[in-house]
């Protein structure tokens, strides 16, 4: 891990002009800033992909909103680990997928009775991340801002607001309990998963605006199979 945020640190100060503008959001252990710097097992194999290609990249957190509308709108800007959904097929170009996972209902085990339908969250709170696949699908769901749906800027927002009683779910990435339950203090244990949600199975990619250079994007194409072989 630290090689890596070594690694990130030279390229950010020996490139005046980088090639990219990388973007995410906080997701610990996938994308966090350690030390004033972005590290974390995606960081790694996206720097990986840009160095194959012989490209620079500037990597940056932001909440995943500002990330998002970013690579709509600037050229040359990366994005990951996105869910590659069809509303977001064609706004992007696609460089490969970085990450599988699955997505489930977590809560804190002495609050509340497990539920096991979806139908049962209407009387519940929710914390997410507006524009992010979790948010899209729960609004198509008929879940509503100020109602069920609490927004928050980041992932680590909503951890926190799911540990400090203010919200009753999260929906997480089980792997991810460990890391949630250090960070906001909570004992072993203290979360559960009530259901995985299947719709939410997914796979995380990297991404290029579509303002970006095709000749860049199959440069990064082609670096990226090379990296995965």
């Amino acid at each position: 891990m630290k090689t890596l945020c070594i690694l990130v640190l030279c390229c950010s100060l020996t490139c005046q002009a980088a090639d990219f503008i990388a973007v995410t959001e906080s997701m610990p252990p996938m994308q966090q800033e350690l030390d004033g710097q972005v590290c974390g097992e995606n960081v790694e194999l996206v720097q990986q992909i840009v160095s194959k290609a012989g490209l620079s990249a500037e990597f940056r957190l932001y909440p995943w909103a500002r990330a998002y509308k970013m690579a709509q709108q600037q050229a040359n800007t990366l994005i990951f680990a996105m869910a590659r959904t069809p509303e977001r097929e064609k706004r992007f170009y696609w460089i490969g997928k970085l990450v599988e996972f699955k997505l489930g209902l977590v809560r804190l085990q002495q609050r509340g009775e497990p539920i096991q339908r979806l139908e049962q969250l209407k009387g519940k709170t929710i914390a997410v991340q507006r524009d992010d696949s979790v948010y899209q699908w729960l609004i198509k769901a008929g879940f509503s801002e100020g109602n069920q749906l609490i927004v928050a800027a980041s992932s680590e927002q909503s951890w926190a607001l799911l540990a400090n009683g203010k919200v009753d779910y999260v929906v997480e990435n089980p792997r991810f309990l460990p890391e949630i339950e250090r960070r906001t203090q909570l004992d072993k244990g203290a979360l559960v998963v009530d259901m995985t949600i299947a719709d939410l199975s997914s796979s995380a990619y990297l991404a290029a605006s579509l303002a970006t250079s095709p000749a860049l994007v199959q440069r990064l194409q082609q670096a990226y199979q090379q990296v995965m072989e």
